[in-house]
C-alpha cells in the first residue's frame, strides 16, 4: 500500500512538472514571491545592471502612467501563472512540492467581512463589541490611550458615572491577530457572530517560498 501511494505521488508530480514548468519558470524569472509587491526578491548583485539599463530606456521614453500599467499588467501575468499551479496541484491532490528552488504549499486562509459604514468603509466595531460580550476581549485595544479592554470598559462607566454620555469608543483589533482570532474561531468550530456583524469568507492560496 505505500508502495502505491508512493508510485501514484510520483505519476502526479510527474504530471505537475510537465504542466506548471513554464509556470514556475517564469515566476522565477520576474523574482516575485508575493502578490502584494513586485519589488521582492530584487537583489542588487544580480539585478543592478538590468536596473540601470531599464532606468536610462523608460526615464527616455515612457511616461509615469505607462510604467504603472505595465506592472499592472506584469502583477496580472503572475496571478495567471499562480493560478495554474494552483489548479494544478488541486486536481493532483498535491497540497506542496518544490521546483527550481522555490517551494509551494497551498493554505487554506478564513478572511472576515464586515458591513460597510456610511463613508463606505468596513465597519468593524459591532464585531470588536461582540468579542468583549463573548470572553475575546483581550484581543481588542481601545483608542483612549488604554491597552487593556478591562480598563477602557472601567474608565467608560466611570465617564458614564460623572454624567459624561456624550463621547464614542472606537476600538480596534491587529489584522494578524484578527486573521488569527477568525482562523481558531472557523477551525475549532466555535460559536460565530451574526454574518450582520461578520461573515468569513474561505479562500486557497498559493504560498510560495524560496527553499532553503
Amino acid at each position: 500500500m505505500v508502495q502505491y501511494g508512493r508510485i501514484k505521488k510520483e505519476f502526479q508530480m510527474k504530471e505537475l512538472n510537465v504542466i506548471t514548468k513554464e509556470s514556475v519558470k517564469r515566476i522565477k524569472r520576474l523574482g516575485t514571491f508575493s502578490s502584494d509587491t513586485l519589488a521582492k526578491g530584487y537583489k542588487k548583485a544580480e539585478h543592478e545592471d538590468e536596473l540601470t539599463a531599464l532606468l536610462v530606456y523608460l526615464g527616455r521614453d515612457f511616461p509615469i502612467p505607462v510604467l504603472e500599467m505595465a506592472l499592472k499588467t506584469m502583477r496580472a501575468n503572475l496571478n495567471d501563472a499562480k493560478k495554474t499551479i494552483q489548479e494544478q496541484m488541486l486536481a493532483n491532490e498535491i497540497d506542496n512540492f518544490s521546483m527550481n528552488g522555490l517551494d509551494f504549499d497551498v493554505k487554506t486562509t478564513f478572511t472576515p467581512e464586515f458591513p460597510l459604514d456610511t463613508d463606505g468603509k468596513p465597519d468593524k466595531q459591532a464585531f470588536y463589541q461582540w468579542c468583549i460580550d463573548n470572553n475575546k476581549g483581550q484581543v481588542v485595544k481601545s483608542n483612549i490611550a488604554l491597552n487593556k479592554v478591562e480598563d477602557a470598559q472601567l474608565a467608560i462607566a466611570a465617564l458614564n458615572e460623572f454624567g459624561l454620555h456624550g463621547f464614542q469608543v472606537e476600538r480596534e483589533v491587529h489584522h494578524k491577530t484578527l486573521e488569527k482570532l477568525v482562523r481558531e474561531m472557523v477551525e475549532g468550530n466555535e460559536e460565530m457572530p451574526p454574518k450582520e456583524i461578520m461573515n468569513v469568507n474561505t479562500y486557497d492560496v498559493l504560498i510560495m517560498k524560496e527553499k532553503k
